[in-house]
């Protein structure tokens, strides 16, 4: 079995909820809930490869789109937006409503 280790850096998605009231019309941005990691293909053993994904995320917490900027390695484009369409969230709230929301972190993965 192999084993899979995901890193989320700088603006680590785990840590952004924010912590303005939400009475004074500020938007809160949305909270991780569940991030399963990508299934890298084998030949990527041995290698951390890094991505800049931009995430979609509705008024559910549930990912619509997922657009990847930058990578360090071909052909792991397709693996990453799988695995990330699989995550939930938190909905993004303003004045306390649900609303869609757009994220934009880096994210190490190694095989």
């Amino acid at each position: 079995m192999r084993h899979i280790r995901i890193i989320l850096l700088a603006t680590t998605i785990l840590g952004l909820a924010s912590l303005a009231p939400a009475d004074d019309g500020a938007q809160t941005k949305p909270e991780a809930l569940l991030t399963p990691p990508p299934e890298l293909p084998l030949e990527f053993k041995g290698v951390e490869a890094l991505a800049v994904i931009t995430i979609h995320i509705d008024e559910k917490g549930k990912v619509t789109d997922v657009d990847i900027t930058k990578v360090s390695h071909a052909g792991i484009e397709e693996p990453i937006k799988q695995a990330v369409r699989k995550w939930k969230f938190k909905p993004s709230t303003q004045n306390g409503v649900p609303v869609k929301a757009k994220v934009s972190i880096p994210l190490r993965v190694s095989v």
